[in-house]
């Protein structure tokens, strides 16, 4: 047999077994049980205000209030290439549970417009010290996840009065303190470049890459689509600029100064932040907890919706018996 074609046939094998090792992981996908429950995640009817920030940024913001006196206020801040309707079904469940919710899009996401600063977690952590007085949030829990727990580090670090007065603690999920090391570099360098824009059109096509970058060990197949189409939705310039300017974020040795409680949130099989960040979090922030999610992915806000939104109501409840009764 000729060279060419022992070698056509040899990739044409190869080929065929990558397709059907692909076609029987999405297959196992699709069985899995959905915790999004076939619902393209939104986030619930509220009050919609806006927020501006001294470069000409246009925050959107929407105030949720539950049917009951609130039991706190819980803020939600989403990550790249997200928007708050991402957060949806977390909100969704602690509305229910009796707490004010407050979703924010970040400048350049979902219905936010960015301002003449550009993107960096530091000017991110500065529009929401501007979401915190604009609207006058008060004894607030702050939830960030990922690239909104990086500006949520970047706000209580800059922002130490600010953070006392209007803040009782945080809860940072699957994020991180570093991404100057190389391995975040690289991801964050690919993502910040155009070409990338064409992988992201892929679409479905993308499955596989998207399933096994973004969720742990049994993601269903609606969140894979839901989660590309999510992407998709985040303008390029947006992506890149936004991607580009987490390159610089690194506050590991202020840490320290973060005084309040900290509830940190992790899934043990996230690719894109691994459980070791967390773990750096936990051993230089002061007074935090850890709670991991077995099996998890980097999507835990989908993967474990439920368990995490309890997790952040009963967060939220012990630091306000604490305060009562401190007060009493």
């Amino acid at each position: 047999m000729p060279d060419l074609q022992r070698s056509m046939l040899g990739l044409t094998g190869l080929l065929g077994g990558a397709f059907f090792a692909n076609r029987r992981i999405i297959d196992s996908w699709r069985k899995n049980p959905d915790p999004l429950d076939g619902r393209i995640p939104t986030f619930p009817a509220g009050t919609q205000r806006w927020v501006i920030t001294d470069d000409g940024a246009h925050i959107n913001t929407v105030t949720v209030e539950p049917d009951q006196t609130p039991r706190g206020v819980i803020v939600l801040l989403h990550g790249l290439t997200s928007q708050m309707a991402d957060f949806g079904p977390i909100a969704e469940r602690l509305v229910r549970d009796g707490y004010e919710v407050i979703g924010v899009d970040q400048r350049g996401h979902g219905n936010s417009v960015v301002g003449s600063d550009g993107f960096s977690a530091q000017r991110q952590g500065n529009d929401m010290a501007d979401v915190l007085r604009q609207l006058d949030i008060r004894h607030a829990i702050l939830a960030g996840h990922s690239m909104g727990g990086m500006a949520t580090m970047q706000l209580v670090i800059n922002n130490p009065n600010l953070t006392s007065e209007r803040l009782r603690g945080i809860a940072l999920i699957a994020t991180s303190a570093d991404m100057s090391r190389a391995r975040s570099q690289s991801g964050l360098w690919i993502g910040s470049q155009k070409f990338t824009d064409a992988f992201l059109k892929l679409g479905k096509r993308a499955r596989i890459f998207a399933g096994l970058a973004a969720f742990g060990d049994t993601p269903s197949l609606f969140m894979v689509d839901a989660a590309i189409a999510s992407s998709a939705s985040c303008p390029g310039e947006t992506r890149r600029g936004a991607t580009a300017g987490l390159l610089a974020h690194n506050v590991v040795g202020l840490l320290h100064e973060i005084t309040i409680p900290a509830l940190v949130l992790t899934g043990t099989k996230d690719r894109l932040v691994p459980r070791t960040e967390s773990d750096i979090l936990v051993d230089r922030i002061p007074n935090a907890q850890l709670v991991t999610y077995e099996g998890a992915g980097h999507m835990v806000i989908w993967e474990r919706n439920a368990d995490l939104s309890l997790q952040l109501g009963e967060f939220a409840e012990g630091l306000t018996s604490s305060i009562d009764i401190s007060q009493s």
